[in-house]
């Protein structure tokens, strides 16, 4: 079964076809104002603002449907990549859960996967994109099993072209008590 949905937010209208399980699906040639919608596969999508030259990237994780933002924005060749976790992307907006409760390293290494698909989604090589990494831990004891996971994603260049910026910081705590880590990432994408 699929239907079409019209929404307006910030005085946009919004409109995709849907399943019974909400996932978008392209309509050709729908031009609703200055917002189109292309569908790269069922939960994954780019959004292109005409007006302001921006490109979003969205994943339907039930955090970015309970909250109403994208993964990630692109704005010329400068990608950012929003708060990521390892958020179950199978569960609902209305009680999201966590894959690898208590494992903060298999949360991290998940979670820059995300980072790193959002970063190409968007026109970004992938890790080498990436030059700034924020990361948040909930506890003094996720600091080093994430350090292992940032190292052996995003580690030092040894002639491969990664390397970032990062910083990590201890937080009182999350949306949800499993999550562990949080992680951000500004990308530069090459010149068009």
């Amino acid at each position: 079964m699929t239907f079409q949905v019209e929404f307006e937010v910030h005085q946009h209208t919004f409109a995709f076809a849907c399943t019974q399980s909400w996932s978008p699906i392209f309509l050709p040639g729908a031009e609703i104002r200055k917002l189109y919608q292309f569908k790269i596969f069922r939960s994954r999508y780019i959004q292109m603002s005409v007006a302001i030259q921006k490109q979003f990237y969205g994943t339907n994780s039930p955090w970015e449907l309970s909250i109403g933002h994208y993964r990630a924005v692109r704005h010329g060749q400068l990608i950012y990549v929003s708060g990521s976790t390892a958020a179950d992307p199978d569960s609902s907006p209305n009680a999201p859960g966590v894959l690898f409760p208590g494992d903060a390293r298999k949360q991290a290494l998940y979670t820059f996967g995300k980072i790193i698909d959002a970063i190409k989604a968007l026109g970004g090589r992938g890790a080498e994109s990436i030059v700034r990494t924020r990361m948040f831990v909930r506890r003094q004891e996720d600091c080093s099993p994430v350090s292992e996971a940032f190292r052996d994603i995003l580690g030092r260049d040894n002639g491969s072209g990664i390397g970032t910026a990062a910083t990590m910081v201890i937080v009182a705590g999350f949306c949800d008590p499993n999550m562990l880590v949080e992680i951000e990432c500004d990308a530069v994408a090459d010149a068009e």
